[in-house]
C-alpha cells in the first residue's frame, strides 16, 4: 500500500496531520491496512449475499494503482454462480483526470475511469 503519496506529498507534507493523529508511521500503516481489510470484507460479504441485478461499485483508484485489485472482478468472483449472468456489475474509479471505458461486456462499458477531481491545494 502506498502511503507515501497521502495528502499529496506523504507524511512529511499533506498527510502530516494523519501521522500526528496516529502517533507513528507504524500506527498509520496498521490503521490503513485495517481499513483496507474491513472494506474488502464488506465487499466480499455483500457480493456473497448479492440480492440486486444492478450493482455500482465506486472507488478512487484504478486496478493498476492498487496491485491489480479490480473491485468488479472481486465482487463477481464472490457472487453466487447462478446470479453472475443475470447481473450487471459496474465499477467506477478515478484518480486520473480523464473519462474512459476500460472494459466492455455485451457492448456495454463495465469499468469506468471517471477522473475529474484535481488534487488539493492549500495547507489543510
Amino acid at each position: 500500500m502506498d502511503y507515501h503519496g497521502l495528502g499529496g506529498g506523504g507524511i512529511a507534507k499533506g498527510a502530516s496531520k494523519l501521522l500526528k493523529h496516529c502517533g507513528s508511521e507504524e500506527e498509520l500503516k496498521e490503521t490503513m491496512f485495517a481499513i483496507k481489510d474491513a472494506s474488502t470484507r464488506i465487499l466480499e460479504e455483500r457480493s456473497k449475499k448479492s440480492q440486486y441485478k444492478n450493482v455500482a461499485i465506486v472507488g478512487h483508484y484504478p486496478d493498476w494503482c492498487q496491485d491489480g485489485v479490480d473491485f468488479r472482478n472481486m465482487y463477481i468472483n464472490n457472487m453466487p454462480r447462478d446470479k453472475v449472468d443475470r447481473s450487471k456489475i459496474f465499477n467506477f474509479f478515478g484518480h486520473t483526470h480523464i473519462q474512459q471505458c476500460f472494459d466492455e461486456e455485451h457492448g456495454e462499458c463495465v469499468n469506468f475511469l471517471s477522473g475529474g477531481g484535481g488534487g488539493c491545494c492549500g495547507e489543510d
